[in-house]
C-alpha cells in the first residue's frame, strides 16, 4: 500500500527561505558543502564506469598471444621464440601464485629481460583468486599488490587486468574502470590447462585459421612446459604462415598498454611476498 503524503499546512515564500538559509549559514560553511558534493559526485560515476571488456583483436590480419600464471621457468623462452619470430607476446602475471613469489631474482629478472624485447606485461592479480566471489576491498589488494609490484620491477602500471579464470562480475568491472584499466578476455582458448594435449592444442588453432577470422586473442598458459615447447613453435609457425601479425595486447585492441611507465625501483625490503 502507498503511503499518503500529508500536504504541507500554511505557505513558505522562496524569497525568505533562501535569506533564512543564508543567515543560517556562513558562506564557508556553504562552500564546505559544496566541496563535499563535488567529491561525492564521482564515486557516483565510478559505480557506472565498467571497464571495458577485450576479446578479440581490432587490428586486422593479427594475433594476441597471451600467456597467463607467470612468471614461470619459461618466460625467457617464450620471449626468445616471439622475439625470433619478429612478433610480441603479452604476459598476464601473478604476484604470488603455486609458491611462486613475482620479487624472487629469476623471476623479477626475466621479467625485466622480456619487457626490455618489447613484449607486454599485464596483471593476472595477485594471488589468482575468483575477483566475483570476493568483497570489493580484496579485490582492490589483488589488483593494487599487482601494480605495485610490476611498477617496482619495470616501472610500469598496466593497464590490462584478465580475471583469474575470466570470472568478473559488474562489481569487478566497476572497481577495474574507475581505475582506468580494461579486461582482457580471449577467441582462442587452447585449453592447456583444461588437459588438452598438444595435438588437441594445434587442432583448435588451426580451427581458429581455418575460420579466417580477421583477428584473435589466444589464451595459453606459461606454466605449461607442453605448451611452450610443443604449442608455441606450431602456433607461430601457424599463424604466420596464414599471414597472421603477432602483436601485443595493447597494438590487438588499439589501447595503451601501460597507465605509467617510469624508471623501475632499485631493489629494497620492500620486494618480497
Amino acid at each position: 500500500m502507498r503511503r499518503q503524503i500529508e500536504p504541507c499546512r500554511g505557505h513558505i515564500n522562496l524569497g525568505s527561505a533562501l535569506q533564512l538559509f543564508a543567515m543560517a549559514f556562513s558562506t564557508s560553511s556553504i562552500l564546505t558543502l559544496l566541496f563535499a558534493f563535488a567529491s561525492a559526485s564521482p564515486l557516483l560515476e565510478q559505480r557506472q564506469a565498467l571497464a571495458t571488456v577485450y576479446s578479440t583483436c581490432s587490428r586486422p590480419n593479427a594475433v594476441a598471444l597471451t600467456f597467463d600464471d607467470g612468471p614461470h621457468q619459461y618466460l625467457r623462452t617464450i620471449g626468445d621464440s616471439v622475439t625470433a619470430a619478429g612478433g610480441h607476446a603479452t604476459f598476464y602475471f601473478n604476484g604470488l601464485n603455486a609458491g611462486r613469489c613475482i620479487y624472487d631474482e629469476v623471476h623479477s629478472s626475466a621479467i625485466q629481460y622480456v619487457t626490455g624485447q618489447g613484449h607486454q606485461v599485464a596483471s593476472h592479480t595477485w594471488s589468482h583468486l575468483d575477483l566475483a566471489t570476493l568483497p570489493q576491498e580484496q579485490v582492490v589488494d589483488e589488483i593494487q599488490r599487482m601494480d605495485d609490484a610490476l611498477l617496482k620491477i619495470v616501472g610500469v602500471t598496466p593497464a590490462s587486468i584478465r580475471a583469474p579464470f575470466g570470472s568478473m562480475d559488474d562489481t569487478t568491472r566497476s572497481i577495474i574502470g574507475a581505475r582506468g584499466q580494461s579486461l582482457a578476455q580471449w577467441n582462442v582458448d587452447l585449453q592447456d590447462t583444461l588437459g588438452a594435449a598438444p595435438s588437441q592444442s594445434m587442432a583448435l588453432l588451426d580451427d581458429f585459421i581455418a575460420a579466417k577470422l580477421s583477428g584473435g586473442i589466444v589464451l595459453l598458459h606459461e606454466t605449461k612446459d607442453t605448451s611452450v615447447l610443443e604449442v608455441l613453435p606450431y602456433a607461430i609457425r601457424q599463424l604466420k604462415a596464414a599471414g597472421y601479425d603477432l602483436v601485443t595486447m595493447a597494438e590487438c585492441t588499439g589501447q595503451s598498454a601501460y597507465l605509467v611507465q617510469q624508471a623501475p625501483s632499485p631493489r629494497d625490503d620492500s620486494w618480497h611476498c
